[in-house]
């Protein structure tokens, strides 16, 4: 016979922003009515009579934060990770290197 089981899920929190966040500074957000989505996952032990008996839950916190201290009218707010989508934004475009080559 094999030991209890372990479950393994990924999930989704979402609701809509519309109140006030006030950040470690002090700074307060408010919110414009945009739906927020915060994935993880979940690693849970169960007994053989499949009663939780432990969960691992992981998630980045930085995914929840970033949409609530974004600007108003910011379409991207850079991470201290250095998202690639975000940089890739940020490149000149074929505009600026014909500014610059006259």
């Amino acid at each position: 016979l094999s030991g209890p089981p372990t479950v393994t899920f990924k999930w989704r929190h979402f609701g809509k922003f519309s109140g006030v966040f006030t950040d470690s500074s002090g700074v307060k957000h408010h919110g414009n009515g945009e739906i927020l989505n915060l994935f993880g996952l979940c690693i849970a032990k169960v007994s053989d009579s499949l009663i939780i008996e432990s969960l691992e839950v992981y998630y980045s916190p930085e995914d929840l934060l970033r949409p609530l201290v974004k600007a108003a009218g910011d379409s991207d707010v850079p991470s201290d990770e250095g998202d690639v989508r975000t940089a890739a934004r940020k490149e000149p475009g074929p505009e600026a290197a014909a500014k610059q080559e006259a």
